[in-house]
């Protein structure tokens, strides 16, 4: 049901948008799995590709599943022939790193760091990272780079003035996408000058971020953010990948405990990260203000009158010229499960 919520509201936003038509049905396409408008049409029969070289392209370029092309591929080519297109087809998709797994920790700056096994038993691995479960946790959604200085200067001071007060008052765990930059840079900013300080823990596709011990390393590998207290490096190749690990993990530490994601801006690569935590069963609150795909997600999650995301209790939408609205959401879903921390006495 989660995943017709997150279909659905993409056709909502497709209709309200001012976004080119074609971009957001290449995003719908890569985020869900579904093709271009011409190729969605004939997959329904109303049309048929020219080549087999636009389903192979469909394939390499990410927005097809390899299985998706084979099933493609079998409604107009015999068995053994579409079987040997498709065996072309996944030799040239990206392979995994070979970079070995480790079921050790290792430090990386302050912290400590983690390869995530794609088998591995992840409670394991969280407790291999002395990491506390059965916490509520925050898991911190948002943009990474294409953020104005304009952005970055509200989200800012929206971090200190509304994210961080409630840290201080609840015993949460606070995951987010670990690089030193965007709004997870703002973050850590804040969380270094902070007096309460929670775990703070950093999931990123390990390809493409740089760590010691990494035997590949590419010149657009980014810098994790030095405030953390520990790292998650999942597997993948792509930043997208880390997305279904990143609502798993935040699972995992929440436990019997709630958890809840907290979207501010974002790109593409966010789009995915809520169908992930709304899969989950994580609620997510977005910042409309904030910009991009927060305040589309804002502005699609209140369409559909009985049936929005809002209802549901599926997204909770608040502004970031309000900061307690966040305060309302934090008491609401995890209030009754996590009590506010006393204040010492002077």
């Amino acid at each position: 049901m989660v995943a017709l919520h997150c279909k659905e509201l993409f056709e909502q936003l497709r209709l309200r948008t001012k976004k080119p038509k074609k971009k957001l049905d290449d995003d719908y396409g890569r985020l869900f799995g579904y093709a271009p408008p011409t190729i969605r049409a004939w997959r329904d029969g109303k049309a048929k590709p020219q080549t087999l070289d636009v389903i192979e392209k469909l394939a390499l370029d990410g927005m097809i599943e390899a299985k998706m092309s084979f099933e493609w591929l079998s409604n107009f080519l015999s068995a053994v022939d579409a079987s040997a297109l498709y065996d072309t087809i996944v030799s040239k998709l990206p392979v995994e790193s070979s970079q070995p797994v480790s079921s050790k920790r290792f430090p990386i700056r302050a912290a400590w760091g983690m390869l995530v096994h794609p088998m591995g038993n992840l409670t394991a691995t969280l407790s291999e990272l002395e990491i506390k479960t059965n916490r509520p946790t925050v898991l911190f959604l948002g943009g990474a780079s294409d953020m104005s200085e304009v952005e970055l200067k509200r989200v800012a001071i929206w971090i200190a003035s509304a994210f961080a007060p409630l840290w201080k008052n609840y015993p949460v765990s606070i995951i987010d996408g670990a690089t030193d930059a965007g709004i997870v840079h703002l973050l850590g900013q804040v969380y270094r000058t902070s007096g309460a300080r929670p775990p703070l823990i950093g999931v990123v596709t390990h390809s493409t971020v740089k760590w010691p011990g990494k035997t590949r390393s590419r010149p657009a590998d980014e810098d994790l953010e030095p405030n953390h207290t520990q790292f998650l490096l999942t597997p993948g190749n792509k930043w997208e990948d880390a997305a279904i690990w990143l609502a798993r993990i935040g699972r995992a530490i929440a436990g019997d405990k709630p958890a809840l994601a907290v979207l501010v801006n974002g790109g593409l690569v966010a789009w995915k990260e809520v169908m992930c935590c709304l899969q989950a069963g994580i609620p997510v609150v977005t910042v409309q203000g904030s910009g991009r795909t927060a305040d589309d997600l804002a502005e699609a999650a209140q369409l559909g009158g009985d049936t929005s995301l809002i209802l549901t209790g599926a997204v909770h939408v608040v502004h970031l010229n309000k900061p307690e609205e966040l305060r309302l959401v934090f008491d609401q879903r995890l209030g009754p499960h996590a009590c506010p921390i006393p204040h010492a006495s002077p």
